[in-house]
């Protein structure tokens, strides 16, 4: 008869279980809070419960090291649709079970795991089996409209945290703002505009612009872009464009050979690694309004156009970037599914941006008006006090 395995030997180190996936947005924020966790107390460990979606794997996979771990749970987003409630509820149970196995183990430990939940389908399953374990847990909600999830998970959390304001009550409970998300590597480095842009291989005179739809890509935003590129090329005559054309098979390579049939100069990848040095380099920038997106524009300074997406029935994208509209440090233009459309309906607001260096230099004043930035700190130390 075989020997029982050994007890595991308790340690008096703190894991701290993040849950939150299928985007970057959920994912990128919990790992500039776990950069801090690190640096404030190099004894944790972390432990990722994501979705099975191919973005987190490859995400987390690369900020893997010796105190980090993931584990992709089966959630699926709710809905009411056909199509959506029965994968939901399938796989509702699953998930709970998995996030509850996670957990267990972590409660080997002398001291009690902590749940910190980034919000959406992921963290849902994971807040509930962090009420049914006992263990403590904070929400950390992103966008400035929170969604029915964040809701629901706020309610069986101890505290909330929310990187941008939310309207009074939004939350249940009260939520403390601890400012903008935004990992290390998401940040400018030390380093000139022009030292970043020749390390990224780009002129480092040539007026440069970002685009960025998120970690998925927005078609519209690339469509918008081209149209630009097409109908005012005067824009682009001495401009370079750093372009994230999102994950979606092909979309890179195809919005590539448009920049190339237009004669622009253009660096397109599907989802960027070296996102801080694209800030860096930045004189503006276009893109979604996700959380992410507007808080690395917020810490960079880049005066941005964003175009939040348009189906959302809360419009939480819009909501993200309106502090920084009323400051003066963006602009926000209502995507209308054609790009032709949209270019004829706001070509105006984006003509300032674009080809006045006065017009940029005002909107990067604004940004000094907003606040801190380092809500990953604030987030770090709350997080550690529980």
């Amino acid at each position: 008869m075989p020997a029982p395995p050994p007890t595991p030997t308790p340690t008096t180190e703190r894991t701290l279980i993040f849950a939150g996936g299928g985007t970057g947005g959920h994912i990128f924020p919990a790992l500039a809070i776990w950069e801090r966790v690190r640096e404030l107390d190099p004894t944790c460990r972390a432990v990722f419960l994501c979705s099975d979606r191919a973005i987190d794997e490859r995400i987390l996979d690369g900020a893997k090291d010796g105190a980090t771990s993931w584990r992709p749970l089966p959630a699926r987003p709710f809905g009411l649709g056909p199509k959506s409630l029965g994968p939901f509820v399938r796989s509702w149970g699953k998930s709970l079970r998995a996030a509850r196995e996670t957990i267990r183990e972590c409660k080997r430990d002398e001291r009690a795991p902590v749940l910190v939940a980034m919000g959406g389908f992921v963290a849902a399953p994971a807040a509930q089996a962090a009420r049914v374990e006992r263990i403590a847990s904070t929400l950390v909600n992103l966008d400035a409209a929170p969604g029915k999830a964040n809701r629901w998970i706020a309610k069986r959390c101890a505290r909330s945290l929310t990187a941008l304001p939310v309207p009074e009550r939004a939350l249940p409970g009260s939520a403390e703002v601890i400012g903008p998300i935004v990992r290390t590597s998401a940040r400018p480095p030390e380093m000139s505009k022009a030292e970043c842009r020749t390390k990224l291989g780009l002129d480092p005179e040539r007026t440069t612009l970002v685009v960025t739809g998120g970690s998925q890509g927005a078609a519209s935003v690339n469509a918008f872009v081209l149209a630009m590129a097409e109908k005012h090329p005067a824009v682009f005559a001495n401009a370079q464009v750093l372009h994230q054309a999102g994950s979606k098979a092909g979309e890179a390579d195809a919005v590539r050979e448009q920049y190339k049939s237009l004669g622009v100069r253009a660096h397109v990848t599907d989802l960027v690694s070296e996102i801080g040095l694209w800030w860096a380099s930045a004189d503006w920038a276009i893109g979604r309004a996700g959380a992410g997106t507007v808080m690395e524009a917020w810490a960079a300074n880049v005066p941005s156009v964003f175009l939040p997406y348009p189906w959302h029935r809360d419009q939480h994208q819009r909501r993200n970037a309106e502090s920084l509209e009323r400051a003066g440090a963006c602009v926000i233009i209502d995507d209308r599914k054609r790009c032709e459309a949209t270019l004829a309906s706001s070509w105006d607001q984006v003509r300032a941006i674009a080809t006045d260096p006065e017009a940029r230099g005002r909107m990067r004043d604004a940004f000094e008006t907003l606040g801190d930035t380092d809500g990953a700190r604030r987030a770090a130390d709350l997080i550690l006090a529980s």
